[in-house]
């Protein structure tokens, strides 16, 4: 990078930078349902980067906080419903453990931004490659480490478009990979001066980049074919409500509607109930035995 690039991101101020990561961090998650707005997981961890060039580890730590606090206080929000609305906690003291929640989250942000900061962040034009490789590493590191939180990955907006072809290849994780290259490379790329001599620092994002634009188009149609008649696939949701789905004695009202509602589907090839449908514990007699339950009605009672 010329001296006259480092004087551009030398002269942001600390504070630019910071709400630069912040709003970053607040965007990120408008990218997953409901708003689906998927190129947000592409520009907004590439502002994330932008913001951290050429700082200390130290700063850099800082500004994974912040960005951490923007990301998972608009992506976790529901912990908030969850523990006032249906824990019944009050505002204040579900407010607080909310709080408690996304700056404790906003930590692993925080130490990948400082292992960036240490590592690469000051180091040459492949810099970005050291960001989008911790980004997947801390993604995996957040799947298991205190049980996990699978919540949040950057792949996930991904599978409603076409470079969903990569979700295959492998899973999630390659897909969270496929939207950095794509974003940060894309970032890095426009930011590369154009002299001949620094033609080759150019290389590398471009070749990233197409091969993550055509690769999708080579697997199109390469993981499945249709084999056989069409399925008739049957979708149940109760519609049970939160304050009244665990009373222990609303369970044979709560089976029978589900069961109800199935019955009206008719002849079915594959019927899918929602998550905990059954509200009772998996090691329990299947509740569906019951003789309350065994008798399927043609109307659905009301709870």
């Amino acid at each position: 990078m010329s001296a006259t690039d480092r004087g551009s991101f030398s002269s942001w101020p600390f504070w630019l930078r910071a709400l630069g990561a912040l709003l970053a961090g607040g965007l990120t998650p408008l990218a997953f349902a409901p708003f689906d707005l998927w190129p947000l997981a592409l520009l907004m961890p590439a502002l994330f980067w932008f913001s951290l060039k050429r700082q200390s580890a130290a700063r850099c730590g800082w500004l994974g906080w912040l960005f951490g606090l923007g990301f998972y206080g608009v992506g976790t929000s529901w912990v908030y419903v969850s523990i006032h609305t249906y824990g019944n906690a009050s505002t204040l003291l579900a407010g607080l453990l909310t709080a408690a929640f996304v700056a404790g989250m906003a930590l692993f942000s925080a130490a990948q931004g400082w292992m960036f900061g240490r590592l690469f962040g000051r180091t040459g034009a492949r810099q970005w490659l050291g960001f989008v490789g911790l980004w997947v590493i801390w993604e995996w590191v957040r799947s298991w480490l205190l049980t996990g939180f699978p919540w949040l990955y950057l792949g996930y907006p991904l599978l409603d478009t076409p470079l969903a072809a990569w979700a295959p290849l492998g899973g999630v994780w390659l897909a969270s990979l496929v939207a950095l290259l794509l974003g940060v490379g894309s970032v890095q790329l426009l930011l590369t001066p154009q002299p001949p001599s620094r033609r080759n620092e150019r290389i590398l994002p471009a070749a990233l980049i197409s091969l993550v634009l055509l690769v999708p188009l080579l697997l199109q149609g390469a993981w499945t074919k249709p084999a056989g008649e069409p399925l008739r696939v049957g979708l149940v949701q109760g519609d049970i409500p939160q304050q009244l789905k665990w009373q222990r004695d609303l369970l044979p009202d709560i089976l029978n509607r589900y069961m109800g509602l199935s019955m009206r589907l008719g002849d079915v090839d594959l019927l899918i109930w929602p998550e905990t449908a059954i509200p009772a514990p998996w090691d329990a007699p299947n509740p569906i035995s019951r003789p309350s339950c065994r008798r399927c009605p043609t109307t659905v009672p009301a709870l």
